[in-house]
């Protein structure tokens, strides 16, 4: 999350940082879809990893919320 956070920062760039965590979160999920049953139970367990292991982009809304919000003067 932080290494996400400071990379989009330095490219002042949100969205496409943003869609990160939902790609790695279908490839994860993909994975436990079409593996088949009898698959080697590390490969089961790496799939629910990178599941967990998502990163969050919630930062990344607020701070481009952040930004398209106009002050409270204007």
């Amino acid at each position: 999350m932080t290494l996400l956070s400071w990379h989009s920062d330095k490219y002042n760039e949100r969205g496409y940082h943003g869609m990160i965590q939902p790609l790695w979160l279908i490839v994860g999920f993909s994975l436990l879809e079409f593996l088949p049953d009898n698959s080697p139970k590390g490969l089961l367990y790496f799939a629910t990893f990178l599941i967990s292991a998502s990163p969050s982009v919630h930062p990344l809304n607020i701070a481009w919320m952040s930004e398209n919000t106009a002050p409270i003067g204007k």
